[in-house]
């Protein structure tokens, strides 16, 4: 081959072949690169499934703004009625104790120990104040 002729198609196919050869060898290396781009996303993929999997097990045992909103009001009775049972309870042992004041000053009456007045006075206090009867 001289400077001014073009080369033949014998000179030309080896440096084709060469260039086909080194085209085939990149897509092998491209293919080979997706591959494995495909296996990441792959595993990523299953990532994501298994964080999905944890998320719909805890949005189903998560309580939700009414649950807990029906759950204050459940524990707001619950608490009225004991406190409400409390208060029944410790005016039932104020009674009882207000009829024992109440007896004590009438026997302290009739044994002349206090007057009238001062039994009235002690028996007008709360928190069950009372006539005196005499």
């Amino acid at each position: 081959m001289t400077e001014n002729t073009p080369p033949t198609s014998q000179e030309i196919l080896p440096t084709i072949q060469d260039v086909l050869e080194a085209v085939n060898e990149f897509a092998s290396h491209v293919d080979k690169r997706f591959s494995d781009i495909d296996k990441r996303f792959s595993d990523i993929d299953k990532q994501f499934s298994g964080i999905d999997k944890q998320f719909s097990g805890i949005r189903e045992e998560m309580a939700t703004k009414s649950d807990l909103n029906r759950f204050k009001l459940d524990l707001i009775d619950v608490i009225d009625e004991k406190n409400a049972d409390l208060k029944a309870d410790l005016t039932i042992l104020m009674r009882k104790e207000d009829k024992k004041v109440v007896s004590l000053i009438d026997l302290l009456r009739k044994k002349s120990v206090i007057d009238n007045t001062e039994a009235a006075k002690i028996l007008g206090m709360d928190p069950f104040p009372q006539d005196v009867v005499i």
